[in-house]
């Protein structure tokens, strides 16, 4: 049997996902609660992990050393990076980076993990295809760089600055981290953001209002998704 796991920040990005699945087992370990639903053949895994990239790190590592999942899928929302991309449009990762990794006084580069040979994580090719194969015709969607750090971005100079920088198309909190944990685990993983907000002065406002919206979206996107795995 194929074993999914699932990885969201909030409640508003995992509850669609859970109401949609047969939900057999709910196990909690180390304060996680993480919800064993089937679906046809398949077992998935969901939990939420917490805002930020310590608490999603964690949840991935006990996500993969308690059950073992053939793949990771990390679901929510982002704020958007680039211009060409506008509230709710579903982005897919290629890859993800953590932006505020920063120890360029020892010559690394912005977002180089010290003495790690990968620090940017590159998803799975065979489950960004799913995704993609997922995807209706009216969806409005890229494919791209996901940048994270433990900051909510509403500056436009700080959103110039990282789009600049990393040409990143959107950023997060959690999936630069959880591709990290899937890296050293050598377990395959995609993340999956629907664009809530533009990450500038007016962010707060747009989050508030597209929350929702956008984390429909992504969990809407990943049912599609599992039933092509």
């Amino acid at each position: 049997m194929v074993k999914i796991g699932i990885i969201g920040a909030m409640e508003e990005e995992i509850h669609l996902l859970i109401k949609k699945m047969h939900k057999n087992n709910t196990k909690i370990i180390n304060n996680f609660n993480f919800y064993i639903c089937d679906l046809k053949d398949i077992q998935v895994i969901i939990t939420k992990c917490g805002i930020g990239k310590v608490n999603s790190a964690v949840g991935t590592q006990l996500l993969i050393s308690n059950f073992s999942p053939d793949y990771i899928i990390n679901t929510g929302v982002a704020g958007g990076i680039s211009k060409d991309v506008n509230v709710l449009d579903i982005i897919i990762a290629s890859e993800t980076i953590q932006y505020d990794v920063d120890v360029r006084s020892f010559g690394y580069k912005l977002g180089q993990i010290p003495q790690m040979e990968e620090y940017i994580f590159k998803t799975d090719s065979k489950l960004k295809n799913f995704v993609e194969e997922s995807l209706s015709s009216k969806d409005k969607y890229k494919i791209g760089r996901i940048i994270s750090g433990d900051k909510f971005v509403s500056k436009k100079s700080t959103k110039t600055f990282l789009e600049k920088e990393f040409n990143a198309l959107c950023v997060d909190m959690e999936s630069g981290s959880i591709g990290q944990v899937c890296y050293l685990n050598k377990v395959p993983y995609i993340a999956i953001r629907s664009i809530s907000d533009n990450a500038d002065e007016s962010s707060t406002i747009n989050y508030e209002e597209f929350e929702k919206k956008a984390a429909k979206k992504s969990a809407e996107l990943i049912m599609k998704t599992i039933n092509k795995i």
